[in-house]
């Protein structure tokens, strides 16, 4: 398991901008729909909400994995909001910003893990 620095890091946080966009990817995604059928961005959206939801529930559970899923949330957040830049439409101008909140607080949370000190119980003599 991991313990997070708080100085450089709040899970919490981190959590709440990876579920907001899973649901604006999401939402995107059936705007997208209607102004753009492009399967790239139509994947790429599906994606994005997906690695978001993965990404919160590993720091939700407090797992090593987060740093992984932190990283490919970061990735595609980035990739989307490069996409959605590119329309004038509101929808997607608003799902390229959350996802450049999501992308930032995920590189910083997949680059301030610190491994937690074994407890007196983990130490196993030999």
């Amino acid at each position: 398991m991991t313990q997070y620095m708080s100085q450089n890091g709040d899970p919490q946080t981190c959590i709440e901008a990876c579920l907001k966009c899973y649901e604006v990817c999401t939402r995107t995604l059936a705007a997208g729909l209607e102004i753009n059928e492009d399967q790239d961005f139509i994947t790429a959206l599906q994606l994005c909400a997906q690695a978001c939801q993965l990404s919160a529930q590993a720091l939700l559970l407090d797992s090593d994995f987060h740093v992984k899923t932190c990283n490919l949330c970061a990735d595609f957040c980035e990739e989307v909001a490069d996409l959605c830049e590119d329309f004038e439409e509101t929808e997607m101008r608003h799902c390229a910003e959350v996802c450049l909140r999501c992308a930032k607080l995920c590189r910083q949370m997949a680059g301030h893990a610190v491994s937690r000190q074994p407890l007196q119980s983990d130490v196993r003599l030999v």
